[in-house]
């Protein structure tokens, strides 16, 4: 059903990604891949494009969610990598080699029980969905030793796309991950039309009528994003219209303040300037200049173009804002919604 709000596993939940989901499996099958990175913002469908591809494929895999770990380190990495081998019954003979500890789980370096010997000549598939949160973790050189010396292949996913660059070492000579080939796939918001389309769609399938104009309205207030698509189809199913275009918007903000708060937290000090900035967006969109301008005047600041440069990049990185063409614009509805409550 399209309107499910979990991650999807069947292909016949899946609403136009047929081709994506025909690339992935041409990935994953073809032996000389070794890593596949997908890229796209928040909801538009990337964990449910992997666990359709998977359980159709009936791929044996750890799938490591960085956004779920108790803290993102390698330790807690590790730990989610120990339990998904336990789960598996091919690993059946680690368990005698995984020993608890007093801090935590301790796999025994020595050479008979090394764990990724153990591992090597195995062939399954590592996914870790949210990959960029684990920048500055280590787990980039793990990753890095598994794709160069195991069979395991790699499955790494993100929606801040710039972090997620940064996590795999492109430009980066430094990184752990620079220089290793990798197969790419890039997910986009709906259109205008595929949005309408996929809530037509919907709603055949759960057998209810719904009113043009509403199909309309509700793609006017919630753009090409899948995540709030679904979510609105989701609470039609027991709502009228306009309780469940609210509805949507409430559960949405919910997500998007969140994430907002947790890019401010370590970075309160320049608040106000991120605020500025995503405040000023809200009027229209603008050029480097443009936005830089606004900005000093907004708060009342002279910034060098290095400061103005790091405040932008973050927010870039992370998904706030996007740039298209020189022009620096707010790409998610709900984003736009939180920012004006807070004007």
């Amino acid at each position: 059903m399209y309107f499910d709000l979990k991650p999807k596993e069947n292909a016949e939940d899946l609403f136009d990604y047929r081709e994506e989901l025909q690339i992935l499996n041409r990935y994953i099958k073809d032996k000389l891949t070794r890593m596949i990175v997908i890229k796209g913002p928040r909801r538009v469908g990337k964990t449910s494009i992997i666990k359709t591809c998977l359980k159709e494929n009936k791929i044996k895999n750890i799938f490591i969610d960085a956004r779920l770990l108790s803290a993102p380190t390698r330790k807690e990495f590790d730990l989610a990598l120990i339990n998904g081998l336990k789960g598996m019954s091919i690993f059946s003979e680690l368990i005698d080699k995984i020993e608890e500890v007093e801090l935590g789980v301790k796999i025994s370096l020595s050479k008979e029980t090394n764990l990724i010997k153990l591992i090597e000549n195995k062939e399954f598939v590592l996914v870790v969905d949210e990959a960029q949160y684990l920048i500055g973790s280590g787990v980039d050189l793990l990753l890095a030793y598994l794709y160069d010396h195991t069979k395991i292949k790699i499955i790494l996913s993100g929606s801040q796309i710039g972090l997620l660059d940064r996590f795999i070492g492109q430009k980066i000579s430094s990184a752990a991950l620079f220089g290793r080939p990798f197969a790419e796939i890039k997910l986009q918001r709906f259109n205008r039309e595929k949005s309408l389309q996929f809530l037509k769609e919907g709603f055949k399938q759960v057998q209810k009528k719904i009113d043009e104009k509403n199909l309309e309205e509700a793609v006017n207030m919630l753009d090409g994003s899948i995540g709030w698509l679904t979510a609105y189809g989701y609470y039609s199913l027991n709502y009228q219209h306009k309780t469940a275009i609210e509805k949507t918007k409430e559960y949405g903000l919910a997500l998007v303040k969140k994430e907002y708060e947790e890019f401010l937290s370590p970075r309160r000090i320049s608040e106000k300037f991120y605020n500025s900035i995503m405040q000023n967006l809200l009027l229209k969109e603008m050029r480097w200049s443009q936005l830089k301008r606004a900005l000093e005047i907004s708060s009342g600041v002279s910034l060098t173009d290095m400061q103005f440069n790091r405040y932008l990049k973050n927010l870039l990185d992370y998904g706030f804002i996007e740039e298209k063409e020189g022009q620096y614009f707010i790409p998610d509805p709900l984003i736009i919604a939180l920012f004006t409550n807070m004007g």
